[in-house]
């Protein structure tokens, strides 16, 4: 997602959560150009993101029909762009002290690291990684266009010779 789309906008009480009858939760934002959009969360999500809403003092399952802020300040209300937008670095930084002192590359990717960053590797993990069609990709990331996904379809020579080793299996001799 979008920073922007986890912004609380209480008129249009978006982005929220909705669990439908096999407990399955999908993410309902307000995307680009005024669309909005409904993202299906993976079951491994769900423990993180119910002992959130227990920490904040939600009941682990949002009720039918709730439309509450789905991320909250520690006063209880919900977070402004800059607020996410700090907390998303915290937990950057954070992960940069965890990381063992020779790991320099790793800790100076994360201290430079950016929101966006992590919707970038999104895009990279579901395109290339795992090989999601481009018109999924393309739906659960927002993007307007197909060809905005297929940017993300760059292959390098890794990728490419595995591609090709894959394909063309070296037969019995």
């Amino acid at each position: 997602m979008r920073l922007a789309e986890l912004v609380w906008n209480e008129a249009l009480a978006l982005p929220h959560v909705e669990v439908d009858a096999a407990h399955q939760w999908t993410l309902n934002v307000m995307g680009k150009g005024n669309r909005r959009r409904a993202i299906p969360l993976p079951s491994a999500c769900m423990p993180a993101l119910r002992a959130y809403r227990r920490a904040v003092g939600l009941p682990a399952d949002p009720a039918p029909g709730e439309r509450l802020p789905l991320i909250h300040s520690e006063r209880g209300r919900a977070l402004g762009p800059s607020g996410l937008y700090d907390e998303v670095r915290a937990v950057f930084a954070l992960a940069a002290t965890r990381l063992p002192v020779e790991d320099t590359a790793m800790r100076a990717a994360l201290e430079a690291a950016s929101t966006h960053w992590l919707r970038h590797g999104y895009a990279r993990t579901l395109v290339v990684d795992h090989g999601v069609p481009l018109p999924v990709a393309q739906a659960l990331l927002g993007h307007a266009s197909v060809q905005t996904t297929a940017a993300y379809a760059r292959t390098g020579q890794a990728e490419a010779r595995a591609f090709v080793e894959g394909s063309f299996p070296l037969a019995n001799e």
